[in-house]
């Protein structure tokens, strides 16, 4: 039913409910979006560099590994993914809701009615899901440079290992070589004088 004079009163009223429940909404979802992603990007570079660097500030050898800066690259790299994706969802919002108070107007025009005015809308929130590339894109660098750390870690450990076992070689075949001295033998006791 599109909007005109004789639109009845309790149809209109619903209408407007309803259009200001979807302006509220999405006005709503574009403040939360811009506070959520603000706080979650400082939270993770932050966060991040801090750690990945004290890690790398641990030792010189740390430093040497290929692997740390493989973590910390990969790590910032999903960090920019995620940037990414909550400015494209505000932009996608605000998108959403230029059109919708756009619709809103043609609908009070008497240009078209509701169920074009809701069916349009659908169809542009469907054709926004692109965005969530970004979120698995950004997902999918934090599981990799899981896997690269813990690779990376595992050969660490592995290489402390192979030290320790030399170390210990070293030492059991020098002990093996020693021929022990002979205990030395208190003198035998002195009659007093």
């Amino acid at each position: 039913m599109k909007y005109n004079d004789q639109t009845p009163q309790p149809i209109l009223a619903e209408y407007v409910k309803r259009n200001d429940e979807r302006w509220e909404q999405l006005n709503s979802l574009i403040l939360s979006v811009i506070t959520d992603g603000v706080k979650y990007l400082f939270l993770v570079n932050a966060g991040g560099c801090i750690a990945m660097l004290t890690f790398l500030g641990t030792s010189s050898e740390l430093r040497g590994e290929e692997w740390t800066w493989k973590v910390l690259y990969i790590l910032f790299l999903g960090v920019t993914f995620v940037g990414v994706l909550h400015f494209s969802r505000y932009h996608v919002l605000s998108y959403l809701q230029d059109k919708w108070s756009h619709d809103v107007v043609k609908f009070y025009e008497g240009i078209t009615d509701y169920d074009e005015l809701s069916s349009n809308d659908d169809t542009r929130v469907n054709k926004t899901q692109w965005v969530l590339v970004f979120a698995y894109l950004a997902f999918a660098c934090f599981i990799f440079a899981g896997y690269v750390g813990f690779d990376g870690y595992k050969n660490l450990v592995k290489k402390g290992e192979e030290k320790m076992e030399k170390i210990h070689k070293i030492t059991v075949d020098e002990r093996k070589n020693h021929v022990p001295r002979p205990a030395p033998v208190a003198p035998p006791p002195q009659p007093p004088k």
